[in-house]
């Protein structure tokens, strides 16, 4: 029997993705400065007309109405906790993978980040949750 092909003992679910406080602030082209635009409580989908790509891709999309909706943390957490999970490991970043504001820079790491001197916010978040085994 190969290590292969044990049996789990647990599951484990990993999560990287933008935080949602990042999705409160405007981030349109000329944006020099945070400027609170959406609800972090709302609950409600933000609209966007004529937008120029996502995060995804920046070539002009087909449909140019975009839906988003801020999740907070506490809807993120609070899910995977009344599922039964076990969060083992949380962390923010003040970085993220796509020009989120139009002031970050580009490093050689490859990831978006703030400008040196300018105040940060996290902007990506990762965690590791795992499901305990059941008991016999």
């Amino acid at each position: 029997m190969g290590a292969g092909d044990r049996p789990l003992s647990r599951a484990r679910f990993v999560l990287v993705d933008c935080h949602p406080y990042g999705g409160i602030f405007e981030n349109e082209p000329g944006t020099k400065d945070f400027e609170v635009g959406y609800d972090y409580f709302g609950g409600v989908p933000i609209r966007f007309e004529g937008k120029e790509g996502t995060y995804a891709a920046s070539a002009r999309l087909s449909n140019a109405t975009v839906w988003e909706w801020i999740h907070p943390l506490h809807d993120i957490l609070g899910e995977l906790l009344a599922a039964g999970l076990v969060i083992e490991e949380f962390h923010e970043y003040p970085f993220t993978g796509w020009k989120q504001f139009p002031f970050l820079e580009q490093r050689a790491d490859g990831w978006w980040h703030f400008p040196e001197g300018k105040r940060r916010i996290p902007l990506l978040f990762s965690l590791t949750a795992t499901k305990p085994a059941p008991r016999d």
